[in-house]
């Protein structure tokens, strides 16, 4: 229940240490309402803005990795000082907005759909986290060049390498779980 979109920049800089940011998830919501279970589910259909492939999805993940690196010439070698990856996350979820006194029995089911659908939405999430710390790992191994355009390439390569990979992670995920259907996250 979400559509991937990615994003690696290339930035050359100094100083900058970005890879342990506090908060990378920002929380949207959309308003749902109804009084019914037919009445919520209806809305969820027409007012979800969340459309991907003419589909209309209930929740959205999209992550994106920004990269800044610096490489110093030792000798004849162009080697990589720093390599940073900062990861941000936006997911988009329905908010119900509750009638004066709402059914237990509808709560209840207003809470499970909620909770499966996080749960699933957390899954896009952990694969951006994912992608981030290999783009991490893998920039550390790179050992030096011999010049720094070829590194440049090198890094480019392992950006994009990261990423295509992860974006295949995303639409298996997808498929695996029928974009979260069976980790319950449908309403009813």
């Amino acid at each position: 229940m979400r559509k991937a979109m990615f994003m690696a920049a290339a930035i050359f800089c100094s100083g900058l240490h970005a890879t342990d940011a506090t908060e990378p998830l920002t929380i949207h919501t959309y308003d749902v309402h109804g009084s019914t279970v037919n009445e919520i589910a209806r809305d969820l259909d027409r007012n979800s803005p969340l459309i991907l492939q003419g589909r209309r999805m209930q929740g959205v993940t999209e992550w994106k990795i920004q990269t800044a690196y610096r490489w110093r010439i030792d000798g004849s070698r162009c080697v990589l000082e720093q390599f940073d990856a900062t990861l941000k996350v936006d997911m988009t979820l329905p908010h119900w907005v509750q009638p004066k006194r709402p059914s237990p029995q509808l709560v209840q089911q207003w809470e499970r759909y909620i909770a499966a659908l996080r749960t699933h939405e957390n899954g896009h999430f952990e694969i951006g986290e994912d992608a981030q710390q290999e783009m991490l790992a893998r920039a550390k191994s790179l050992g030096p060049a011999a010049d720094c355009q070829i590194l440049a390439q090198q890094i480019n390569d392992l950006i994009a390498a990261v990423i295509d990979a992860h974006h295949r992670l995303e639409l298996e995920y997808d498929d695996k779980t029928n974009h979260g259907e069976t980790q319950g996250a449908h309403f009813p």
